[in-house]
């Protein structure tokens, strides 16, 4: 049995190193071409294989070294991408206060509101962010209603309705559209203990076509754009679509200047919920800024995983 293992493995790890590799390269010729973008979210899945595929391919029959080196050029190339998330960013000033946030997007047809209710009177975040919501969910979020007083939403029947909640009061909320997909965002000002902080709540289009992949891109540099003309401290929380390996993605940070905050606590990935391979949803912060904390909490029967997270805010 042991040798019929070690032949089977012979004859398949060098092909699936063959597969890896390319894979592991394509994602950075993504910048405008929707099939390349979307190898480069999967990061996490080539890292797992690579580590599993270089000591397999000692089985190979032949050219064994040649197929240890393909599989270790894709392990070197995805640790790389995957593991400076888990090194601490650069050092901030010492924070004034700290914001506590929590994101998640809900699933339009999730069943299990009260169990997202319960999440949030257990994590009490000072703002709250929900995505997908339509009336029906708006309808049951009513039982918050007296820990969250400051509320601005958008319901919609299709998967873009928009909503947050606060405990602090909400300066000049508006709903705005980023980009022309007429999807809807949420701006406001948050103040707290003096300090004021710019705040937006946004969902981009997941790039299913490539009529979608443009429409997302659009609304990433139109994100961008906005982020970059924000003086102070400003806060960014939404489903983005996108992974942190995109080439897209990467546009968007160096345009925007904001820094992710999975920065020191791992790529901590959110979608699917059942098997979390893809960082999908994200809270950003302006230079300055710092999340302190950063943890992904249950599902609750959603589709995606939400993101808590504490934000220390300078003077």
């Amino acid at each position: 049995m042991a040798g019929w293992i070690a032949k089977s493995i012979g004859h398949m790890a060098p092909l699936f190193a063959l597969m890896l590799l390319p894979l592991s390269l394509c994602g950075f010729f993504g910048r405008n071409i929707l099939i390349l973008d979307q190898t480069s979210h999967f990061r996490i899945a080539y890292l797992i294989a690579a580590v599993i595929l270089v000591p397999s391919c000692a089985f190979a029959r032949s050219h064994r070294k040649i197929w240890i080196v393909v599989a270790g050029t894709a392990l070197v190339i995805n640790a790389w991408a995957v593991l400076p998330w888990y090194f601490p960013g650069d050092s901030t000033t010492e924070a004034k206060t700290e914001l506590t946030v929590l994101l998640s997007n809900v699933y339009t047809r999730n069943t299990n509101k009260q169990g997202v209710i319960n999440l949030i009177l257990e994590k009490k975040p000072e703002v709250l962010v929900l995505l997908e919501v339509n009336d029906a969910w708006m309808e049951s979020l009513e039982k918050i209603k007296s820990e969250y007083p400051y509320r601005i939403s958008k319901p919609r029947h299709d998967n873009f309705g928009i909503a947050l909640f606060s405990r602090l009061p909400l300066i000049d909320p508006k709903i705005f559209s980023i980009g022309s997909t007429g999807v809807p965002s949420i701006l406001c000002s948050i103040e707290k203990d003096g300090m004021r902080t710019a705040f937006i709540a946004t969902h981009t289009l997941p790039p299913v076509s490539a009529e979608y992949f443009e429409f997302r891109n659009e609304q990433l540099i139109k994100l961008a754009q906005r982020a970059a003309a924000e003086k102070g401290n400003l806060i960014v929380a939404g489903d983005l679509n996108i992974s942190m390996w995109s080439e897209c993605y990467a546009e968007f940070i160096e345009k925007s200047g904001l820094r992710n905050g999975r920065k020191g606590f791992g790529p901590l990935p959110t979608w699917p919920s059942f098997l979390p391979l893809l960082p999908l949803d994200h809270i950003l912060c302006s230079k300055g800024m710092r999340v302190k904390a950063l943890e992904i909490p249950s599902s609750m029967g959603s589709d995606h995983l939400p993101l808590f997270a504490t934000i220390g805010m300078p003077e």
